[in-house]
């Protein structure tokens, strides 16, 4: 009778919090809005770019880039919600000069 309750934890530990792939990435996509308005932004510096097909410059500026995204996970049936090691509002002259991202949620399916 003491191994119901270890089994019935262990075969719902198997089981992930959302039927499908499709709601645990719309539960993380939830998860990124939330961030944009909490202000989880930062600030990074574009290159100036030419546009071949234009034959135009794009003049390099600052745009705004949001610290959290949604990454697949398919071998643990899972959507990794991450963010980047950035502080909100900092400014970054090359995509990639924070160190990196961490994982801040799991949506598993």
């Amino acid at each position: 009778m003491k191994r119901v309750p270890f089994l019935l934890a262990l075969l719902l530990a198997g089981c992930g919090r959302y039927g499908s792939s499709k709601e645990a990435v719309q539960a993380c996509i939830t998860w990124k809005q939330q961030g944009l308005s909490e202000g989880r932004t930062y600030l990074l510096y574009k290159e100036a770019e030419f546009d071949i097909f234009t034959l135009k410059e794009t003049p390099a500026t600052w745009v705004k880039d949001e610290m959290r995204d949604c990454q697949p996970e398919p071998s643990t049936r899972q959507w990794l919600g991450v963010e980047a090691n950035v502080s909100p509002g900092s400014k970054h002259k090359v995509s990639g000069g924070f160190k990196g991202t961490s994982v801040k949620r799991h949506f598993r399916y």
